[in-house]
């Protein structure tokens, strides 16, 4: 039992963690956007449980990319409150890793999902005559995902 309260305490703090980086950082939240888009086309492209798995993966390695970086600029935010190049560097360096990651997940995104764009029209015209609450309910959570993507948060000086 005691594994289990320790459990829902190292849960606790990870979401606690989630909800930290997601209020404070900007680009955690246009990310999460794009990756409700890249999600809604896969699914109505028709794509094969292993392209799903396969954007879904670099999906998510964007967001952790992403997190890292925060993490990474807070703790030398910590560190020193004066300019120091290797400081910069570093900042640098982990603002880099998330391109090459988002360029990854571009690159990944149109070799998986650019050759059945052309069918997404179709789709969802054939969709919309037979699947009309689906596709609804689908595109209302998309734009409900971006319009909680794109929030204001304050962010807080600290």
């Amino acid at each position: 039992m005691r594994g289990l309260y320790r459990f829902a305490g190292d849960l606790s703090c990870a979401l606690a963690g989630l909800r930290a980086a997601w209020r404070e950082e900007e680009h955690l939240r246009w990310q999460v956007g794009a990756a409700s888009i890249v999600m809604f086309v896969a699914r109505w492209t028709g794509q094969s449980a292993g392209e799903w798995a396969l954007l879904v993966m670099v999906s998510s390695s964007v967001l952790v990319a992403q997190m890292l970086n925060w993490v990474l600029e807070r703790t030398l935010g910590l560190v020193t409150l004066e300019y120091h190049p290797s400081v910069r560097k570093a900042k640098d360096a982990a603002a880099g890793a998330v391109l090459l990651t988002a360029a990854s997940a571009v690159v990944v995104f149109l070799l998986v999902v650019w050759p059945d764009l052309g069918s997404l029209g179709p789709r969802l015209v054939r969709g919309w005559t037979s699947h009309r609450v689906q596709l609804v309910s689908e595109v209302l959570a998309v734009l409900i995902a971006l319009r909680v993507s794109f929030r204001t948060y304050a962010t807080p000086k600290d």
